[in-house]
């Protein structure tokens, strides 16, 4: 069994993008397939500049409030998950409607703009 890498959010980089590898733990962008995750005390917004429709596995949040805006991004089999905070999703999403789930846990809020197609 291959487990996608995980990226874990940062915000340290000069711009809110995805594609700078300094907004990142480790310095490294993202590859297409990681696991996305944005925790508590990392700066509120970012930017996937990455190419519409790449797939990202998952986009996990952790905590904080968080607003996402961007390109479309496809989302693998792990889905959306918010554990805690206050999450805004500007930006459009394709996802396999059998196997992928959306998930805000007790406490957490997640609100999804932009076009959900699958």
């Amino acid at each position: 069994m291959v487990v996608a890498p995980q990226s874990l959010w940062s915000g340290n980089g000069a711009t809110s993008k995805w594609s700078e590898g300094a907004n990142w733990v480790g310095g490294v962008a993202p590859a297409a397939g990681n696991h996305l995750v944005f925790g508590t005390g990392t700066p509120a917004t970012s930017v996937n500049d990455f190419a519409p429709g790449t797939l990202f596995e998952s986009i996990f949040y952790t905590g904080g409030n968080h607003t996402l805006t961007g390109n479309q991004v496809v989302l693998g089999n792990t889905g959306l998950t918010a554990t805690a905070g206050t999450h805004a999703l500007d930006l459009d999403f394709h996802v396999d409607p059998v196997c992928m789930p959306i998930v805000a846990e007790f406490g957490s809020r997640l609100t999804l703009s932009g076009v959900l197609s699958g």
